[in-house]
């Protein structure tokens, strides 16, 4: 060996330590062995920090023992000591930690006994330990940053506000190498959202829209089976709409009660349960088939990101621009105040755009590539919303409940941002505009992503530090065991270490994601909670199943990993399902640990989303191994072999054998057996695959032909007079129809019975007075004194009394009147009139929405579209019995609601199609030629006033210019006069 030999075998012991500690990094960096640089400093003592406390005491006791000539300390007695508890290393993780510890140099560690975790560090150790320990893991943690930037294309702008040093490198160096990391970025965003791509959407869990969560919940229900308990694919043309067949679905959303999915064209469809307006479809109802979002669709504005919450839905268009909709009973759609509880059109949220070029001088507006205001993302909690805009801003709006919106204004930091910001003083009620959260302004701290949870919220900057603001209980705030609520933005320390690229907020709790795919929870887990990041087990690096993305619900959580398969963890609410299939007849609802879903192993999962007690993701059948994309149905509702099967009846005639002997065929979707014979419309043959009986194809499939919803919560559906069943299960709204088509009110059949029996008493009893009062002149001539006639009395039975009064108030009511105000129906109940107090008497419930309307059906003969298109080829002549959906009669003056509702619909689609129109027409309750008249003067308006603005402006050119021409007087001194 030469003489550089010592120094060459140091440089590989160095070089194979490195290679050992960056391998084995995502099992290594929860344990506090020292603070690392760039980093907040980790809480607690270190074991950096003990070792140089015991060099400190061992160097003390030295000298007193050289003073005193006593004897130096033994080599036990200058070790020291360190125990690894279970939140640095888990048990799952101790047998593979425990020989890089040693590698370190530790001892007294056993790699098979999980209790025996106190090391020992021995002096020769304590005395290198800057060296042999503390360098190397730091260089680590410089390879570990440095992979972390190039798999999540982070800006580390903000790295180096922690410890205070400047950036190196000149102006030019820095613009160059900011470009070339934005590109970076740029391409890899498009390639991981190619990534995320495909074409196949499944569902799950509690699909019952129309019903309440504790009906849904109920296993006796007959709506019990809209919890579903694996996933069902959505096929067109009965579970999507024809438009969405084989197109690729860019992202999925997932609410309250309802969901999203953006398509790779920018197009929006929403489903689910949308009474707030959540849908953004301008009824209000419930959708089991996605609606598309056609005011966007034919403004042409393209959605680039779509977020659901818990009434309501933010879309973020490819612009920058934000749009709203659903509930706003806190503010949480950010519209501004006097904007109404509801909104049920997707509108512009004003609050964020920019205004940062006005403040600084600049002539033009920011393109919309390099507008710092321009919104780059959105998340939904329950009642507030939070949104990041390019420039590093966080903003936020809705219930402040606990702090949930961070804008303590305590808080804030002036002047440290290079734009005017106007910088709300914030209280602590809720907020109805977007408004910047606290600690968080730039530049100094930068925003890349954010999190709206149940009453909390998280905050991801650029260069990986985690804060939380919000309640604190079940420690979903990741703050330790100090669970009490932060108005303000908090830094998670113990996630500084991570690498953190993704943060996603649940109801009470969170969930991280790292760069090298692992995954780390805090709050509450089932009965118990974890107040620190804690490693998610059985998925992450260290047990190969890297994870790409996560999302958190109502106490259970998602992942996807990078092969396609989707795991599911927590527990789901009564009304839910894991989509892990049944166990002895009852839907699994909780999992101790991730699991992955065995029904859609083989098909290729990009994407999914996590609602309160529903899951919607997205497969991509081309990366798929199963080319069969549908989940068979044994694995979604089980085998007919059980006991309950073997013995079934049929529900038509309550028979095991058919009239003509054939077997039972069983519903795939609510499992009731009917005979090929016994099911209406008759069976021609056996069907082969999936199979659900008509009134399931109706229940799930029938939705109005007009608006687009299938409950009948507040409306009355009438299906189509197709005999004996419409193929196509079409139905319509009564409401929904024309008022000339619709038939009669039960309360006008009533009020019509009514006036035909006060006429038929007002008749009789007229017959009886003429009948009187000639007994009564017959009297009258036949006697000589006659005496003052006197009344009779009524005949036995009747009364003397005036006039029924009930029948006088029929009387007063024509036939198609309008129905007596709320006052009269009220007072005749026996409730305060419209003279009586305000409000429900003490002790009486609360107002109730009004009823629904009962219409008398057997009036009404509708056909859908393709009925009545049929049935016009079979005829040549005659009229058709289909109720146009176009024609309502004039009825004065728009009201008040149905202007805004048409103005809010102009703010973003000037000119929409027919189908829109009908749409808006019902809404109005108008006829579909008024509104369509209505656009047409808004347009008309539109173009009076641009041309009035375009002579205005030409006129103060002309009168500049005539300015201009005229000369000037000069003063007495030489210069110009004053002009008066």
């Amino acid at each position: 060996r030469s003489d550089g030999g010592g120094e060459d075998e140091g440089d590989d012991s160095a070089a194979l330590m490195h290679d050992l500690l960056v391998a084995n990094w995502p099992l290594l960096r929860t344990l506090r062995m020292c603070n690392e640089p760039g980093a907040p400093p980790r809480e607690g003592r270190t074991v950096h920090g003990i070792v140089k406390m015991r060099l400190a005491e061992v160097e003390a006791a030295d000298q007193a023992a050289e003073a005193t000539g006593q004897p130096k300390l033994g080599a036990d007695a200058r070790s020291a000591y360190y125990t690894f508890d279970k939140r640095e290393v888990p048990d799952r993780s101790w047998p593979l930690v425990v020989p890089v510890l040693e590698q370190l140099g530790f001892e007294g560690l056993d790699e098979f006994n999980v209790s025996a975790r106190a090391a020992t560090i021995p002096p020769e150790l304590c005395a290198a330990f800057d060296t042999r320990v503390v360098q190397p893991w730091q260089d680590a943690w410089r390879t570990f940053r440095a992979s972390q930037r190039t798999r999540g294309g982070a800006n580390d702008s903000d790295e180096e506000a922690h410890d205070g040093a400047p950036q190196a490198g000149g102006e030019e160096t820095d613009s160059t190498s900011s470009a070339v990391a934005d590109e970076a970025a740029a391409a890899a965003a498009r390639q991981m959202e190619e990534a995320a791509m495909g074409d196949s959407l499944y569902a799950w869990g509690c699909l019952d829209w129309l019903s309440s969560a504790s009906r849904a919940s109920d296993k006796k229900s007959d709506r019990s089976a809209f919890v579903v308990a694996a996933p069902d694919l959505l096929q067109a043309p009965d579970g999507l709409p024809s438009s969405l067949a084989s197109v690729r679905i860019r992202q999925v959303a997932a609410g309250g009660r309802h969901a999203m999915l953006l398509t790779a064209a920018g197009e929006v469809y929403a489903w689910g349960r949308g009474l707030s307006g959540c849908l953004g479809v301008v009824s209000t109802g419930c959708a089991g088939i996605p609606q598309r979002l056609c005011s966007l669709a034919l403004a042409q504005i393209s959605i680039s990101l779509v977020a659901c919450g818990g009434e309501h839905s933010f879309l973020l268009s490819s612009a920058g621009e934000l749009f709203a909709c659903g509930s706003n009973k806190r503010g949480q759609l950010g519209l501004g105040p006097g904007q109404g509880d509801e909104v049920v059109l997707p509108q512009r949220v004003v609050a964020h755009l920019p205004t940062a070029f006005a403040a600084t001088g600049s002539k033009a507006a920011p393109s919309e590539a390099t507008d710092p205001r321009r919104a780059v993302s959105v998340s939904c909690g329950t009642a507030h919303t939070a949104v990041v805009l390019a420039d590093g801003s966080l903003l936020t709006c809705g219930a402040a409940d606990d702090g949930a919106l961070g804008q303590d204004s305590t808080q804030f930091r002036r002047g440290t941002s290079s734009l005017n910001y106007d910088l709300v003083e914030a209280s602590r009620g809720d907020s109805s505009v977007l408004a910047p959260v606290a600690v968080l302004v730039p530049p100094k701290t930068l925003v890349s992503a954010a999190s709206a949870g149940g009453v909390h919220s998280l905050a991801l900057t650029r260069a990986g530090q985690v804060y939380s603001f919000g309640a604190g209980t079940w420690g979903r705030l990741g703050l330790g065991e100090d669970n009490s609520p932060r108005t303000a933005p908090t830094l998670v320390k113990a996630a500084s270490h991570l690498g953190v690229t993704d943060v996603a907020a649940g109801f009470e709790h969170s969930l991280l994601l790292s760069a090298d795919g692992a995954v780390f929870i805090f709050g509450r887990t089932s009965s118990s909670y974890v107040s620190l990041p804690t490693p998610v087990p059985a998925i992450g690096p260290a047990v190969d199943v890297p994870v790409r993305s996560v999302s958190a619900g109502r106490g259970w959580s998602l992942a996807v990993d990078m092969v396609g398969g989707l795991w599911v963890w927590g527990a789901m609410p009564a009304h839910g399902a894991m989509g892990l299939g049944e166990n002895n007849g009852s839907k699994i609802r909780t999992a101790r640990q991730p699991t992955r879903i065995p029904s859609l192993m083989g098909r290729y999962v990009v994407s999914a989303a996590a609602g309160s007690a529903h899951v919607i993701a997205v497969a991509d059948s081309v990366r798929s191994e199963n080319k069969e994309m549908v989940v068979p149905a044994e694995a979604r509702f089980g085998t007919t072999s059980l006991p309950t099967y073997d013995h079934a009846v049929c529900e038509t005639c309550g028979r095991e054998e058919g009239p003509d002997g054939g077997d039972l065929l069983f519903c795939d979707w609510c499992n009731r057996g009917f005979h090929m014979e016994c099911h209406e419309p008759k069976l021609p043959h056996v069907p082969e695959g999936d199979w659900n009986c008509f009134n399931c194809k109706l229940e799930r499939f029938s939705s109005c032909q007009v608006c687009g919803m299938q409950d009948e919560l507040t409306k009355t559906l009438a299906l189509c007079d197709t005999a004996p069943d419409c193929p196509h299960h079409g139905c319509c709204h009564v409401e929904c129809l024309p008022a000339s088509h619709r038939p009669q009110l039960v309360r006008q059949v009533e009020a019509a019975a009514a006036r035909e029996a006060a006429a038929a008493r007002a008749a009789a009893a007229a017959e009886d007075a003429d009948a009187e009062m000639g007994e009564l002149d017959g009297a009258a001539r036949g006697d000589a004194n006659p005496a003052a006639p006197t009344r009779a009395s009524p005949p036995p039975g009747e009364e003397a009394t005036g006039h029924d009064g009930a029948s006088e108030a029929a009387e007063g009511q024509e036939a198609g009147a309008k129905p007596p105000p709320a006052s009269a129906t009220a007072s005749a109940a026996g409730a305060p009139s419209k003279g009586g107090k305000k409000g429900p008497a003490k002790g009486a419930a609360a107002a109730v929405a009004p009823e629904k309307p009962q219409w008398v059906m057997s009036q009404l003969h509708w056909f859908c579209a393709p009925c009545e298109r049929k049935q016009h080829e079979h005829k040549e002549a005659g009229g058709s019995t289909t109720a146009s959906l176009t024609a309502y009669g004039a009825r004065g003056e728009l009201p008040a609601a149905a202007r805004r509702l048409l103005r809010q619909y102009h703010s973003i689609c000037k000119k929409p199609d027919e189908g829109q129109i009908a749409v808006l027409a019902s809404a109005a309750q108008r006829d579909a030629a008024e509104i369509s008249a209505w656009f047409g003067n808004a347009e008309r308006a539109e173009l009076d006033k641009a041309k009035r603005l375009r002579l205005e402006q030409q006129r103060e050119r002309e009168r500049a210019q005539a300015n201009a021409a005229r000369p000037q007087p000069v003063a007495a001194g030489g210069g110009p006069a004053a002009v008066p």
